[in-house]
């Protein structure tokens, strides 16, 4: 973890650095604005860090608007660079070009103020203009419909899965209170969590667990934790889960309606902090009986190998699809299998929800938050 704060922090105060060279280059600034402007730029870099300490210690009620201040700068300050580095690219590109493949000899272009003020103010406009698309994007759900159909089952099981909700500092009660409209509508024989639920102490969930107490299917609600249940109070969370009427799976399956087992593990990064254990889980799959739908709840999209064939369906979450692009590029390259319904091997099937709500930054873009609906029905697999 610590390893993880150095990285994110150097890139971050580069990318600070980056926005004030920028800045400087587009601008004619005196002294003490080139002072001031860089004092509040390294204060910024640092500001995620205020708002986490602010949100753990309860610092009411400046933790709200400093999460959002600091989140929100973020994304936009991740946005600037990212077009400007595109176009800084694309400049260079078309340099080289010209050098190498030019016949005729061109003066030396100028860099006027004006010029380098448009490669600045365009960047910093597209960008602004994307997070105010992506905070509408982010509070709008899309329900997703998949349909499985597998020779197990006698007849149609409906399962609403949600993820990555983040419900704590930034993620409030407009935002679950549109999950739960969306899981209502569905209508679930069963409900499942998997993973990121909530992503703070206990003191900013108050009150949150009772609309999901709204919600009763007739084969119950399931949780997994995942790795942000752990960065905070995992008693918190586990007695949150309890109070929303979710029955938490760790390490540990669950027989449902004769039919189903379920299966949950916890994010391997509690086990890591010494939160939790490792789960073995050939050892855990491998004496199911083979005639039950199995489903596997497991926080991130990571498949053993060894157990293909020994589940029906995982259910995951953890990437949100980068939640802000170009960062789902990352997160592809890291999580091959990011989002969406992959069929993987003998009958196993993998399911990335895009994430509920949001980390960090409450904006979306290219990546809509999602309640899925999972249709499992009676039937022969195709391919099978």
């Amino acid at each position: 973890m610590p390893l993880f704060f150095i990285t994110f922090f150097s890139l971050y105060a580069l990318m600070h650095l980056y926005f004030f060279m920028k800045l400087r280059r587009a601008f004619v600034l005196s002294r003490m604005a080139t002072v001031l402007i860089a004092v509040n730029l390294a204060l910024l870099t640092f500001s995620p860090i205020a708002a986490r300490v602010a949100a753990r210690e309860m610092i009411l009620p400046w933790a709200y608007p400093l999460n959002y201040a600091a989140y929100c700068w973020l994304a936009f300050m991740f946005l600037f660079c990212s077009v400007s580095a595109a176009w800084d690219a694309g400049r260079l590109l078309r340099w080289i070009g010209y050098r190498l493949f030019s016949r005729r000899k061109r003066a030396k272009a100028r860099k006027t103020k004006k010029t380098e003020r448009t490669v600045f103010v365009i960047p910093a406009l597209l960008s602004l203009t994307i997070c105010i698309y992506g905070y509408f994007e982010a509070h709008s759900i899309r329900t997703e419909t998949i349909t499985i159909p597998t020779t197990k089952l006698t007849e149609r099981i409906r399962i609403v899965q949600i993820s990555d909700l983040h419900l704590g500092v930034t993620v409030r009660e407009d935002q679950l209170r549109r999950v739960i409209s969306a899981i209502k509508h569905a209508q679930p024989d069963m409900l499942v969590g998997t993973g990121d639920l909530v992503d703070i102490d206990d003191g900013f969930l108050d009150g949150m667990d009772r609309p999901f107490q709204e919600i009763r299917p007739r084969l119950g609600k399931y949780a997994v934790l995942g790795n942000h249940e752990f960065l905070w109070n995992t008693d918190d969370a586990l007695a949150f889960f309890a109070r929303a009427g979710f029955r938490t799976l760790r390490g540990e399956t669950l027989s449902v309606d004769g039919q189903i087992v379920i299966a949950g593990v916890d994010d391997p990064h509690g086990a890591r902090i010494g939160r939790s254990r490792t789960v073995n889980e050939k050892k855990l799959l491998g004496n199911l009986p083979g005639d039950r739908f199995i489903l596997l709840l497991k926080h991130r999209p990571l498949v053993d190998p060894d157990v293909l064939g020994m589940f029906d369906l995982q259910l995951s979450g953890h990437t949100h699809r980068g939640q802000i692009f170009p960062f789902s590029v990352a997160t592809w390259l890291y999580y091959p299998k990011h989002a969406g319904k992959l069929h993987l091997l003998d009958g196993s099937y993998l399911y990335v929800n895009r994430g509920s709500g949001t980390w960090g930054p409450p904006i979306r873009f290219l990546a809509p938050p999602e309640v899925t609906v999972i249709d499992l029905v009676p039937g022969k697999p195709a391919g099978h």
